[in-house]
């Protein structure tokens, strides 16, 4: 190396704006943890949790009367008709039921005592599908008769809904709005909210503003104040890491090749590797996917490279109804598959560790056996009980291999 990027790395080094950022990117948040900030479904079960006047939140109705009032007045400035903001002073919203994925809606709100049926349409980094939200409202207004439906359209951006049918009815809101209105309840009731409450929700945020919203920080001012200081350090450290990821990848397709070698290779990228079981291929409905790979298959089994390498069986973009046989697949089968956890594109539903360290952190003449036997051991137990548990659900006699009876 010349001396000048060894200058250069070293003013990086001790550099104390660096130390800093680290401590920043150091502090805890338990979405991070769990890798969960960019997940659909947990953020779903999160404001659920806050609109349910029982929640352990103990805030009682106030984050559901605030996001009723706030969906009112957005309903008022654009001409849809749903009640209005003046009526939120005499709801009683007592004895309020609320459902995560109750007829397939993300969050359901209902009070009989106050005629309201809340319905809220979660959508992050995926996008509506065709009918969606009309037969969730039309649900809804045939299932609780005399109650008034308030669909809400909730996206990062608070984008209005692709029909103009929907667009009548549902009120768009946006997460920004969702991350205000708990910074305002964290200022208002601070006698209510208990410490631990207080920092999951002060995380929250965080995850908000960060994961979805993708808004300016602290941190990100000092990283780029880094940046500027010793970008030639930095971009040197980059490519580095970039050079060793890519030559790690060969690991797992060697492994692939050699002990899996009825899994072909689909699409790959720096992040991930995809590849396809030829005998799904036999199956229509599984080459009509749409946004997921040039190949047009649905389901792709995935290697990613997390704080965990995972192997898994993931349903991409494609018709609704065939995503949902591959969802529910897992309730009606059981191992090895498993009840997938989201009811979005791209969620898996079927998962196998590879390797418990990511890419750059490990030397590859040690990984390998490990890597190895992993491979080994999905393709003897678990790849035909998976191939042939789809060919049935789609009608098709199994394949006789190893795994099958």
């Amino acid at each position: 190396m010349k001396a000048t990027e060894e200058t250069a790395l070293e003013a990086l080094r001790i550099d104390p704006d660096l130390r800093r950022l680290e401590e920043l990117l150091k502090e805890f948040n338990l979405f991070d943890v769990l890798q969960i900030g960019h997940l659909e479904l947990q953020h779903s079960w999160v404001i659920a949790w806050l609109l349910d006047p029982r929640g352990s939140h103990a805030l009682g109705d106030n984050f559901l009367r605030t996001l009723l009032t706030r969906v009112a007045a957005v309903a008022q400035e654009r001409r849809i008709s749903v009640p209005s903001p003046d009526s939120a002073k005499g709801w009683a919203l007592n004895n309020v039921r609320v459902d995560r994925e109750r007829y397939n809606i993300d969050i359901l709100a209902i009070s009989d005592e106050d005629r309201l049926a809340l319905l809220i349409e979660n959508k992050i980094f995926s996008d509506e599908i065709p009918g969606q939200l009309r037969r969730y409202w039309e649900t809804v207004k045939a299932t609780y008769q005399g109650l008034k439906p308030f669909p809400a359209f909730l996206t990062p951006d608070g984008r209005k809904p692709l029909d103009e049918r929907d667009q009548a009815v549902y009120v768009p809101i946006d997460y920004g709005q969702v991350a205000n209105l708990i910074e305002g309840l964290l200022r208002t009731q601070v006698s209510t909210i208990s410490m631990p409450v207080r920092s999951f929700l002060e995380q929250y945020i965080r995850t908000i503003r960060r994961n979805i919203l993708d808004a300016p920080s602290d941190i990100d001012d000092l990283a780029l104040q880094v940046y500027k200081e010793h970008g030639e350090a930095i971009d040197r450290i980059n490519a580095a890491r970039a050079k060793r990821e890519a030559t790690d990848w060969t690991i797992f397709d060697s492994a692939i090749e050699q002990y899996a070698p009825l899994l072909k290779a689909d699409h790959h990228s720096k992040t991930y590797h995809r590849y396809f079981a030829p005998p799904l291929d036999e199956i229509p409905e599984l080459l009509e996917g749409k946004g997921w790979t040039n190949s047009g298959r649905v389901l792709l089994f995935e290697l990613r490279d997390w704080d965990t390498l995972w192997l898994d069986l993931v349903v991409g973009g494609g018709r609704e109804e065939t995503r949902q046989r591959l969802y529910d697949i897992g309730q009606k089968i059981g191992s090895p598959f498993r009840s997938s956890i989201a009811k979005t594109a791209y969620s898996y539903t079927y998962r196998k560790p590879i390797l418990h360290k990511r890419a750059e952190q490990f030397d590859p003449d040690e990984v390998k056996p490990e890597v190895e036997q992993a491979i080994a051991e999905f393709f003897e137990q678990d790849y035909w009980p998976l191939v042939n548990g789809i060919r049935e659900e789609f009608g098709l006699r199994p394949v006789v291999g190893r795994g099958t009876q």
